[in-house]
């Protein structure tokens, strides 16, 4: 495709037929025959097609994401991160897609929308329109994918499983018959011992008080 007639599937949608011809009838002009029926030859995209051009050319950052995450998960179907990034791209495009307007200045309807995504999906896998795809001059609407590991939603992510909670530590253990007699003797003794430190004390106390005065 020549380089003039790209511009045409960036223009609005009704603008297309009569800049085409135009372009054709000024390449006529200047000789260049064979370009003026290869333009003059140019189908005018079907409404979808149009807004799935427009989104790759505007909407760069998310369709140059798309692509790579095509290319990712075809390389590797198990990617998981790969397909969720291609997933979120779609989500974002289709999104934007929302915000276009028809050849007859209104808003896609919602039936449109979904076959803007189907046709944003297929092309992303499609080699063959890949150049056209990703300069955003597609011409008819890409047939639907067959790559069944990136059609369907990846699963969420296993969301992170909370600690569960340290036991309370164990009872502690019941003491024995043997300790608790154990316990009774020894607390038996000191009774005895205060009682003896006791009368010692009174003892203490009396022979002092018998001592003869030095005064």
């Amino acid at each position: 495709m020549i380089d003039e007639a790209d511009r045409l599937y960036g223009l609005a949608l009704e603008d297309f037929v009569s800049e085409r011809d135009a372009l054709a009838k000024a390449l006529r002009a200047d000789g260049r025959r064979a370009e003026a029926d290869e333009v003059k030859a140019l189908r005018k995209p079907p409404a979808v097609v149009w807004a799935v051009n427009q989104l790759m050319r505007t909407q760069r950052k998310p369709a140059h994401a798309l692509v790579e995450a095509a290319d990712r998960a075809k390389k590797n179907p198990g990617d998981r991160d790969a397909l969720r990034a291609h997933h979120d791209a779609l989500d974002h495009l289709t999104t934007a897609g929302a915000g276009l307007l028809s050849g007859k200045g209104r808003g896609l309807s919602e039936d449109a929308l979904l076959r803007v995504r189907s046709a944003l999906h297929a092309a992303s896998l499609d080699g063959d329109a890949r150049e056209d795809f990703v300069a955003g001059r597609l011409s008819a609407e890409p047939a639907p994918a067959g790559f069944a590991a990136i059609t369907a939603m990846p699963p969420p992510k296993p969301r992170a499983k909370k600690k569960a909670a340290a036991p309370p530590p164990p009872p502690p253990p019941k003491p024995s018959k043997a300790q608790l007699k154990r316990v009774e003797r020894a607390e038996a003794r000191i009774e005895k011992l205060r009682a003896q430190l006791s009368e010692a004390e009174q003892e203490l106390a009396d022979a002092r008080a018998d001592l003869p005065d030095q005064g």
